[in-house]
């Protein structure tokens, strides 16, 4: 159900799937809007109910027109702490008419690459417009590389932005998107929560412990070296593992897992990642299927 104001009561569906002390959350958009820069000036022209999510730079008439496109998900139920991974999941509608030729350029190189920001202020979705944009900041902007592609569903790493809208609720009021570059004819489109098709609505899958993660507590039991990593990394007990047995588990930044050990009970243990992809990961250590802590790596 979307709301109308931030404050107001509503209902948010979810759907929310547990393995032991792991939560996995899908969050529906509860509120999403375009914005549209027309001419020089602006736009006062609301767009709350817009079906789509849509990242445009395009000419009406001789004037330039700019889309960008903001989405706020609810993370009350989500633990502040806790999380270990947030993604971003959007759908192009393959069933429109408006935008029949989906993500297009008209240029020699894809140029309808995307970057997120994180809005710091509250925004109501039927009294946003561009001349009443929320502000954002570039703390943890995430880029999503260009493509030639006409229709491509979007999966994207947003932890860092989750984590600091869970850390500061009163700067996080979701996601703006826009093109990184704001020049005609490009355009970046997918389907907003006033789509008519359930199935394309976007979301947001986040992944996080039911039991509060320490860092403390994993920086006194174990040691995880090199980070950043060429590929190959050892976790090192600083106890004694013969009696306390532990396992690991190694999930991607979309939330995949990759790596998973059970019952190790040696001090030292490597895993070697040369074959995944660049970028952030996240090793999680359980003893007695709880989450003792996670840390956060990145492969070079």
């Amino acid at each position: 159900m979307k709301k109308h104001h931030l404050l107001s009561v509503m209902v948010l569906l979810f759907v929310t799937v547990t393995f032991s002390a792991q939560t996995v959350s899908t969050l529906y958009a509860s509120t999403d809007a375009m914005i549209r820069r027309n001419g020089l000036f602006g736009d006062n022209e609301n767009h709350g109910d817009y079906p789509f999510i849509n990242m445009h730079a395009w000419t009406n008439q001789g004037m330039f027109v700019a889309h960008r496109s903001l989405i706020e998900f609810d993370l009350t139920e989500i633990p502040a702490d806790s999380i270990y991974y947030a993604t971003l999941k959007l759908y192009s509608d393959r069933n429109t008419t408006f935008y029949p030729e989906g993500h297009v350029y008209l240029q020699d190189l894809p140029q309808n690459d995307l970057v997120i920001y994180r809005i710091t202020e509250e925004w109501g979705e039927y009294e946003v417009t561009w001349n009443k944009r929320p502000d954002v900041t570039f703390d943890n902007e995430v880029y999503v590389p260009a493509t030639s592609q006409g229709f491509m569903d979007l999966e994207v790493d947003v932890t860092d932005l989750v984590r600091d809208m869970l850390d500061d609720p009163e700067n996080g009021h979701g996601f703006m998107i826009q093109l990184l570059t704001e020049f005609f004819y490009t355009r970046t489109v997918f389907a907003s929560s006033d789509n008519e098709y359930h199935e394309f609505h976007p979301r947001l899958e986040v992944g996080y412990s039911t039991e509060r993660i320490s860092e403390n507590s994993l920086n006194e039991q174990f040691k995880v070296y090199p980070n950043p990593t060429p590929g190959v990394i050892t976790v090192v007990s600083l106890q004694n593992s013969n009696t306390k047995p532990y396992s690991i588990t190694i999930v991607n930044g979309l939330g995949k897992e990759i790596i998973s050990r059970e019952n190790i009970s040696q001090n030292r243990i490597g895993f070697d990642l040369t074959l995944q992809s660049k970028g952030l990961y996240y090793i999680n250590i359980y003893r007695n299927e709880l989450l003792i802590g996670t840390e956060k790596i990145v492969v070079q």
